[in-house]
């Protein structure tokens, strides 16, 4: 976000995920980017259980597992970040 306008920017990723069909293309990468703004307003809880909801929608997309252990560092969580680093080693790689 360039201009450093988060809440207005998760505002409007929000609503483009109510508009978004999960089977789009473009889902799991506007998934991303709403956690991403999430992590920037340090909402790492809320980001937590979004991630979690989408990892069911998107379950090979290797970001979202990767966001959450980070979201867990960042609150002090070691043993639930270990385990988001198990899961993710186990995840195929991403397409090419």
């Amino acid at each position: 976000m360039r201009l450093g306008r988060w809440k207005e920017a998760l505002a409007n990723y929000r609503e483009a995920l109510r508009l978004t069909h999960p089977a789009k293309i473009y889902g799991p990468i506007l998934v991303k980017r709403t956690i991403n703004t999430l992590m920037a307003l340090r909402r790492f809880r809320e980001a937590v259980g979004h991630l979690r909801y989408y990892q069911t929608l998107y379950p090979d997309f290797r970001d979202l597992v990767f966001l959450e252990d980070l979201c867990h560092l960042e609150t002090g969580r070691y043993t639930e970040a270990q385990e988001c680093l198990r899961r993710y080693g186990v995840l195929p790689p991403p397409p090419i």
